[in-house]
């Protein structure tokens, strides 16, 4: 292999590459970067078995070639690179990196063992679905991926939730503790679908899409897979197979008690009620006579706020995991926050003037 490229072109796909490779000890080619000469490309691929990456950048190739070399260490000194132009060059088991003013030689890793990526033509392909804003999928990802289960016994719990219908696209996700839901509008068409992403695909995903400048991806599917498809790259990640929960059931109707508050204000508030939080991030909502109050306490003492409302329905007392309520908050882009209580029953957040974004959290016993 020798090849000649635009260093920044390459840095970008080796950073994004780095994300999917895998940690494995039995396995170690799946910490690699597979780099392979097609044409007058170099095609870029890693994975972790459940997620993968490939992307093709423009080079000017020498002479043909394949190598695998460990992700972390291959895009790390590829970034120091501060010239325009870079070349690399297979020496035997040595892959070598020359620039105006770095010379860098990397041991190379046997890439018979790398697993073959599913490669087919999705222009072709009939598995083809959706095509839809990368922003949009960001967001969907950002305002739900928070609410996964950290555990992997129910995987359906571990995954975000996706589906299309009539001319919405929504995304949900809960843990049994707390649901949130983001309702992205799209042209009206019959298609209609869902499917689970695991967790760990959806944080890799939501790194990449961070990356992008504001362009169409385009989703398609083929035998329990995904794959997000971009301009200069595509994801493919394995579904979680089962079934998500009727979560349209457990988003409260009725309304005996709301306040509407800044939220400004909670977040600032915030730094107390985390300072004397217990074990349990426990802290208890009171509305009486109008006036609504927050109180936390631990092992160093006590904090209550008074904090400035618009109050509606019935007095109340219940309790909640603070910090569930508080990740909320990173998917409320207004000024005004509204809560909806109902005795005994989960709390309702929904962002003032934004029927897009709905966020549940159940109670705590006292």
């Amino acid at each position: 292999m020798k090849i000649k490229c635009i260093t920044k072109d390459l840095q970008l796909s080796l950073n994004n590459a780095e994300y999917f490779t895998g940690k494995n000890l039995d396995l170690p080619v799946l910490s690699c970067i597979l780099l392979e000469t097609k044409n007058n490309f170099l095609e870029i691929s890693s994975t972790n078995i459940n997620t993968s990456f490939k992307s093709d950048i423009s080079v000017n190739v020498e002479d043909e070639g394949k190598v695998a070399v460990f992700g972390d260490i291959l895009s790390k000194a590829i970034s120091s690179i501060k010239d325009a132009e870079i070349e690399l060059f297979l020496d035997g088991n040595i892959l070598k990196i020359t620039s105006e003013k770095n010379n860098i030689e990397l041991n190379t890793v046997d890439y018979s063992d790398f697993p073959t990526i599913l490669d087919i033509n999705l222009e072709e392909n009939e598995s083809k679905v959706l095509e839809l804003n990368s922003k949009d999928f960001l967001n969907g990802i950002n305002s739900t991926i928070y609410s996964t289960s950290k555990s992997n016994i129910k995987p359906e719990l571990a995954s975000v939730f996706f589906s299309v219908k009539n001319e919405e696209i929504n995304f949900a996700a809960t843990d049994g503790f707390r649901l949130s839901e983001k309702k992205i509008k799209k042209e009206k068409s019959d298609l209609e679908f869902s499917m689970l992403i695991p967790n760990e695909s959806a944080v890799m995903i939501s790194k990449i899409l961070s990356s992008m400048e504001n362009e169409n991806i385009e989703l398609f599917f083929y035998e329990k897979q995904f794959f997000i498809k971009a301009k200069n790259f595509t994801i493919f990640s394995r579904l979680t197979e089962g079934n998500f929960v009727e979560y349209q059931k457990l988003i409260p109707m009725d309304i005996e008690t709301s306040i509407i508050i800044l939220k400004q204000d909670f977040l600032e508030t915030s730094k107390l009620i985390n300072l004397f939080s217990d074990d349990f991030n426990q802290i208890k909502i009171q509305i009486l006579d109008g006036i609504v109050s927050f109180e936390t306490k631990n092992t160093f003492g006590k904090n209550l706020n008074i904090m400035d409302a618009v109050v509606s329905g019935k007095d109340l007392d219940m309790s909640f995991n603070h910090k569930n309520i508080l990740e909320s908050f990173n998917s409320i882009n207004t000024d005004s926050v509204e809560f909806i209580f109902n005795q005994g029953r989960p709390l309702l957040i929904k962002p003032v003037g934004d029927n897009s974004f709905k966020y549940i959290v159940m109670p705590l016993s006292k």
